[in-house]
């Protein structure tokens, strides 16, 4: 039996398009400090009207950003959370391309999270994350302790 919510992993994935992956000064490692590990493992099974996963990572569009935010930690984030410059100098998306991502990536998963949520039959929303133990420099609470997991609706 389903449960009559809709569970939403905006940052489960590390993956990045080959050619979007060139631009980025992070190494492999540090892009997975962007990912919210274990919440595809928590989540995914859940037996929900809906797990909307995110295909790719928050590096090429941060799904729980407005599709406008064009700030440092913007829908195309320029600076990560261990405040790190995330592209190669020069290599920094215009806002052509900014648009451009957030036309192939960002809105099918707001159009198909909309879609869900209008469904009467749906009763909640849940926006689920995992998090550093400790805030890091970049993040509204950095230096404090932090629960492992959050959910927000």
């Amino acid at each position: 039996m389903k449960n009559p919510i809709v569970i939403s992993l905006p940052h489960c994935s590390n993956r990045l398009p080959h050619e979007f992956r060139d631009r980025l000064a992070l190494t492999d490692a540090e892009i997975l400090d962007s990912t919210d590990l274990g919440t595809k493992e928590i989540f995914g099974n859940f037996p929900a009207a809906l797990v909307l996963e995110a295909p790719w990572s928050r590096l090429l569009v941060d799904l729980n950003r407005g599709g406008q935010d064009q700030g440092e930690r913007g829908v195309v984030p320029k600076r990560d959370y261990m405040d790190r410059a995330v592209f190669r100098e020069g290599a920094e998306p215009d806002r052509a391309c900014i648009r451009s991502l957030v036309e192939l990536y960002y809105r099918p998963f707001h159009d198909r999270l909309e879609t869900e949520i209008r469904d009467l039959s749906v009763k909640g929303l849940f926006d689920c994350h995992s998090l550093k133990g400790t805030g890091p420099a970049g993040a509204p609470d950095p230096g404090k302790r932090r629960r492992d997991i959050t959910l927000g609706g």
